[in-house]
């Protein structure tokens, strides 16, 4: 993803955004292709009139202002509102798992957002994760990042929802998984793509350890919880059928 110059590199420049820009558009596809989710109210996306939209930010990632009004529920049509959103493409998370030796791998890099929130905390605990790329399934990306993350080959993958992990600012939609794998003593270590600025460590440990860790709120990272309490809910059934 990176290209010749140093601002292309950290995606300041065109060839570091043309991938977000495919990817967005990807994402977009996919989201009017999908069903509306069922609700009591009935209400979806056809009640709501989109006056504006602007484009303050626009680099690697992209800041998107609407302007809208949308049907009330006691009747009639608000007046119209300005929110900000930030767009990111769909993406995949995969936490690896060993039926047999009842083990997880998480992995562990620095991450931006707790370093702008001045957070202690700027490494983070997280499943294997990736951008879906356009022309790729979650499936496909899942096994892609497990290899390039943590050296992983995995086995069937378990899946536990799609969901946006903060509808009301992101535009991110996230596609979770349990994936079978081998995890033998010395199965994780160092991972990532340098060219794309990764420098990643793979954690493994039982699996009960795992959950210890979030009841005790040491890990502050909510696509890990979703899937980590899936699977607690669903362990024996993945721990018979491997």
């Amino acid at each position: 993803m990176a290209s010749g110059t140093p601002a292309d590199a950290m995606g300041g420049g065109p060839a570091g955004r043309l991938p977000m820009i495919l990817f967005r558009a990807a994402s977009r596809a996919a989201a009017a292709a999908a069903p509306a989710k069922p609700l009591a109210s009935g209400l979806g996306l056809k009640d709501v009139t989109l006056h504006e939209r602007r484009r303050p930010y626009s680099n690697y990632f992209t800041v998107e202002e609407l302007v809208y009004s949308h049907a009330r529920f006691g009747g009639g049509t608000s007046e119209p509102v300005l929110r900000a959103v930030f767009m990111a493409s769909d993406a995949v998370t995969v936490l690896p798992y060993d039926p047999v030796r009842d083990r997880v791998l998480v992995v562990e890099q620095v991450r931006a957002a707790p370093i702008a929130r001045g957070d202690a905390t700027a490494w983070i605990l997280e499943p294997v994760a990736g951008r879906i790329e356009p022309g790729d399934s979650p499936e496909t990306t899942a096994r892609k990042e497990a290899r390039e993350e943590a050296g992983l080959e995995l086995g069937a993958l378990h899946h536990v929802g799609d969901y946006y992990p903060s509808a009301g600012c992101f535009s991110e939609y996230i596609h979770s998984y349990i994936g079978i794998a081998d995890l033998p003593d010395g199965a994780a270590g160092l991972g990532g793509l340098e060219e794309e600025g990764e420098d990643i460590r793979g954690h493994v440990m039982p699996r009960e350890e795992l959950v210890r860790r979030l009841r005790a709120n040491e890990i502050p990272h909510a696509p890990l919880m979703v899937s980590a309490y899936w699977l607690e809910l669903n362990l024996a059934r993945l721990r018979s059928s491997g």
